[in-house]
This record gives C-alpha cells, sequence and structure tokens, in this order.
C-alpha cells in the first residue's frame, strides 16, 4: 500500500509539473524582454556602439532612418543631412516624400530613397 500510495503521489506531481513549468518558461520571457530593453538603454552614454544607441533613439523618436546619402534643402521645407546620419520622428507623408526631424533639431521633408529605415 505504500509503494501504491506513493506511486499515486509521484505520478501527480508529474501532471501537476508541465503547467508549472510552462508558465515559468512564459515569466521569464517577459522578464528578459525588460532587462533587453534596460541593457540597450546603458550603452547609449557611452557611445562605444552605435547599433544600440540607435535603437535606444528609435523607441523614444518614433520611425527613424539613416542616411543613404548626401542631401541639401533646396528651401526651408526640407532638412539637409550627411550619410550615416540619423533622422528621428519620420512622417511618411508621401510614397517618394518624408517629413523627419534633421540630425540639426529642425523639421522638414526629404526624398524617401536617400534613407534606410533602422
Amino acid at each position: 500500500p505504500d509503494v501504491d500510495g506513493g506511486h499515486s503521489k509521484c505520478e501527480y506531481e508529474e501532471q501537476e509539473a508541465p503547467p508549472q513549468e510552462q508558465q515559468k518558461e512564459e515569466a521569464p520571457a517577459a522578464n528578459v524582454h525588460a532587462e533587453e530593453m534596460t541593457h540597450e538603454e546603458s550603452p547609449q552614454v557611452e557611445e562605444t556602439n552605435s547599433y544600440e544607441t540607435v535603437v535606444n533613439e528609435s523607441s523614444d523618436r518614433g520611425i527613424c532612418a539613416r542616411a543613404l546619402y548626401d542631401y541639401q534643402a533646396a528651401d526651408d521645407t526640407e532638412i539637409s543631412f550627411d550619410p550615416e546620419e540619423i533622422i528621428t520622428g519620420i512622417e511618411m507623408i508621401d510614397e517618394g516624400w518624408w517629413r523627419g526631424f534633421g540630425p540639426d533639431g529642425h523639421f522638414g521633408m526629404f526624398p524617401a530613397n536617400y534613407v534606410e529605415l533602422i
């Protein structure tokens, strides 16, 4: 009787374990995401890894893009930028022209094909 009772108890423990394991797997996944976000914020101060800095900026400043080419504004409604500079707060107002904040902080239009989204 002791063996049967112990065996039954063991079976119950095994049946209860999988749902607990599944719950445990879900919770750390959320925590890992939160830890990653925190981890990405810290390099911004050091600016040693530009990719992580850019990722953090994009979460704070809306849609962002990296300039592929040099562009000089034709007038006050456009922005100027150099290759590798970041344009933030982008509004995709047209297929060919977008608006956003240039590296100097001015808001204006620029050709969409001069940048790549990040």
